[in-house]
């Protein structure tokens, strides 16, 4: 979710500065109001993937281990590609070629 926040937030950042032709305070609040939620949620997603990927201790690394060699053969292994789709959906994107032109 990191790279994608990255490219989101950017879009969303020179968009909202080429709108407000380049009064910083003001992109800058809307930029917080649009990415707020998007970016709490890329955020838990995180969190979540990071205490798999990260296991506290060995039995917990080697049934993860485990798990990775039979994953795809269980059911709902695609289930956090889905999560992670949902929580990109979440954000609609302005198109700010009409905003920054006036």
């Amino acid at each position: 979710m990191g790279s994608g926040l990255a490219l989101v937030s950017a879009y969303v950042l020179a968009g909202e500065l080429a709108a407000a032709r380049g009064d910083h305070r003001v992109a800058f609040e809307r930029y917080e109001e649009g990415m707020r939620e998007y970016a709490v949620g890329c955020q838990k997603m995180g969190d979540g993937v990071a205490k798999l990927t990260v296991p506290g201790n060995r039995a917990l690394a080697t049934l993860l281990s485990r798990y990775d060699k039979v994953m795809p053969y269980l059911p709902g292994k695609n289930m956090a590609s889905k999560i992670a789709r949902k929580i990109a959906e979440h954000i609609t994107l302005r198109d700010y070629r009409e905003r920054a032109r006036r």
